[in-house]
């Protein structure tokens, strides 16, 4: 009887003395990203709340050249808001560096928040202006590429959608978007029916092709300039 009243009491004692040094799992505990030195995206840098001024590719695209598989993104010689985009040797495209002042709803406090107030309501009026040029048959799927990332130390998120009308696709944007206390910045790859210019993409299957490696692009950028 004895030995049957002492191991229930060892027992409970072994897991009192687990439970007083933190042992077990947390299943709804987070990663700390110190934890593991991994920066976090969304975590947006005390730098943005600073003016950058005009940022330019030749103060963000440090190598000049991005090459992966069959892509490539070469800077050109001349200042340009466009870098070309070849596959296979070919030029098939470019990346725009744009910026706008911000809107005076844009709490850049939010952080990242922010920008996906911001995205949300591009896309919005990107539908109604899609609705108003090509009617009734036209149908708008917004269609980020990726998750939020860092440029340099700037937190950044994708934004981008495809319109169709008719079955035809006759718009498509990949781009992503990031802010300083000033202005908003976005590198984006465009595509659009009415474009006859040299900039952007003239076949949207390309972009589309391209949209995947937009990511690996803009991780190789720094914001700010070094």
């Amino acid at each position: 009887m004895l030995r049957q009243r002492i191991f229930p009491l060892l027992a409970l004692l072994v897991i009192l003395i687990i439970a007083a040094c933190g042992g077990g799992s947390d299943d709804n505990a987070s990663p700390s990203p110190t934890a593991t030195g991994t920066p976090n995206p969304r975590a947006c840098s005390a730098n943005q709340a600073a003016s950058l001024g005009d940022l330019t590719w030749e103060g963000i695209f440090r190598e000049d050249l991005f090459e992966t598989e069959n892509w490539r993104v070469l800077k050109g010689q001349s200042p340009s808001p466009y870098v070309s985009v070849s596959r296979d040797l070919e030029v098939v495209g470019a990346i725009e560096l744009r910026q706008t002042p911000l809107d005076s709803d844009f709490n850049a406090a939010d952080g990242i928040s922010a920008l996906e107030a911001w995205a949300r309501g591009f896309h919005a009026g990107a539908a109604d202006a899609g609705e108003a040029a090509h009617g009734d048959n036209f149908a708008f799927t917004v269609r980020p590429v990726g998750d939020p990332v860092l440029i340099g130390s700037f937190c950044a998120i994708p934004y981008g959608f495809v319109g169709t009308s008719g079955g035809e696709e006759v718009d498509r944007i990949a781009g992503f978007a990031t802010f300083d206390s000033e202005n908003l910045y976005l590198i984006v790859a465009t595509y659009d029916v009415t474009f006859e210019g040299e900039e952007g993409f003239h076949d949207p299957d390309v972009l589309a092709e391209f949209a995947p490696i937009l990511p690996q692009f803009v991780e190789t950028l720094t914001i700010p300039p070094e």
